[in-house]
This record gives C-alpha cells, sequence and structure tokens, in this order.
C-alpha cells in the first residue's frame, strides 16, 4: 500500500509493486486503512502521523522501518503494548554504509527487467553543473536527479 499526495508518484508506486495506493488529497489515511492489517512499513515522509498510522496498523510480527525522520518534528506516540503484544520490529535507517549499498546494486541488478528503476532518475547533468543538479533539485523536487561522470578526451 502506497499513500501520497502526488498522483504521479501513486503510478510510479503501482510499477515497484504496490498493490494498492492511498491519494491523501482524497481521503485520510486512516480512513482508508481502517481494518487493513499489513506485514511491513517503511516510512520515508518523516511525518509523525504517518509513523504511527504505519505503526499501527501491523500485525503480528509486523516490521517497520523508519527513513524519512531526519529533521526536527513533534515526538512520535507509539503504544509500547501493542509493540509488545504484536510482538513488532521498529528500525530506524539513517543513510548507508557499504553493506547496504552492496545489497541494492545486487537488487537492481537482479530486478532491472522487473521494475522501471530508470524511471526514477527524473533528469541527468554532467558532474561539471553540479549545481545545476542541485538548483533543478530543489525547485523541480524530483524523485532523483543523477549526476554522470564521463572521462574527460585527455584521459584516453
Amino acid at each position: 500500500i502506497a499513500s501520497d499526495i502526488n498522483p504521479a508518484r501513486l503510478e510510479l508506486a503501482k510499477k515497484f509493486g504496490a498493490t494498492a495506493t492511498i491519494d491523501l488529497r482524497e481521503t485520510t489515511s486512516s480512513t482508508a486503512l481502517e481494518a487493513t492489517v499489513i506485514d511491513r512499513f517503511i516510512d520515508m515522509s518523516g511525518s509523525p502521523e504517518a509513523m504511527e498510522l504505519g505503526i499501527d496498523t501491523l500485525g503480528l510480527h509486523g516490521n517497520a522501518v523508519l527513513v524519512g525522520a531526519v529533521f526536527k518534528q513533534r515526538a512520535t506516540g507509539i503504544d509500547a503494548e501493542k509493540v509488545i503484544r504484536k510482538m513488532l520490529t521498529i528500525k530506524g535507517l539513517h543513510n548507508y554504509n557499504y553493506t547496504d549499498f552492496s545489497v541494492a546494486v545486487d537488487f537492481i541488478i537482479e530486478n532491472w527487467q522487473k521494475y522501471p528503476f530508470e524511471s526514477l532518475i527524473e533528469r541527468e547533468f554532467p558532474l561539471a553543473e553540479v549545481n545545476d543538479a542541485i538548483s533543478y533539485a530543489l525547485t523541480h523536487k524530483p524523485i532523483r536527479a543523477g549526476l554522470f561522470v564521463h572521462p574527460s578526451t585527455e584521459q584516453l
């Protein structure tokens, strides 16, 4: 289940395997998820409301990964009794290490024909235009802007 306010991102979520989407412009996630139980939850928004709802929606032995909460915000309320009774696992992840990167690369290599990874990079820039890439990312809010490096002709 993917939720967002951007219809294009909801369509992209389907291409990456989301079995259902929630357009938060039309409904609240709490209304849309009534009586829903999920196994895994990943929050990349950092929204306390989204994290609380996701954790609350987890079923027995559910897993939550919180990635997006890397800025100052209100404290997230988690019902410890539910965490214990449901035997939930909650992990926080900030940045990544070599192993994470290596696993991600392996995943892309194994699944490049199944998922449209190239669609995640909305525009590419040469490394010499890094300032333009940053400006583009801040102005247009793409999923990702890419930087590429080409060897100079002097090195050939």
